[in-house]
């Protein structure tokens, strides 16, 4: 997480992406993808707790890639997050070693 959304390459690559025609259509009904029985899994570090609690509301991140991933048909988002090492830097590495296993179980899913 950068400021509270995407990292500039990240959303550098999206921009050069999702193309009209490419990756998704306008139709009567709104945009329509064209990327069918695909899944992503958005994996986000951040310093603090966004996922939930009071804060949940300054992460844009995760809810931009669900918006822009479904305009072009990709509709199961899911989400890994890695959080809180700087506000907590005594569990710092508990943090990411659960972030880790939690990676290696989902990773035959994929």
């Amino acid at each position: 997480m950068w400021n509270w959304g995407l990292p500039p390459r990240l959303k550098a690559f999206i921009d050069a992406f999702v193309i009209v025609g490419r990756t998704f259509r306008y139709a009567e009904g709104g945009p329509v993808g064209l990327l069918r029985d695909k899944k992503a899994q958005h994996i986000q570090s951040s310093g603090g707790v966004y996922s939930a609690g009071p804060t949940a509301v300054m992460d844009h991140s995760h809810s931009y890639l669900n918006m822009v991933l479904g305009i072009i048909g990709i509709h199961d988002v899911q989400a890994l997050y890695v959080e809180g090492h700087e506000h907590r830097p005594e569990r710092a590495q508990a943090i990411v070693r659960t972030a880790m296993e939690r990676a290696v179980k989902l990773a035959p899913e994929w």
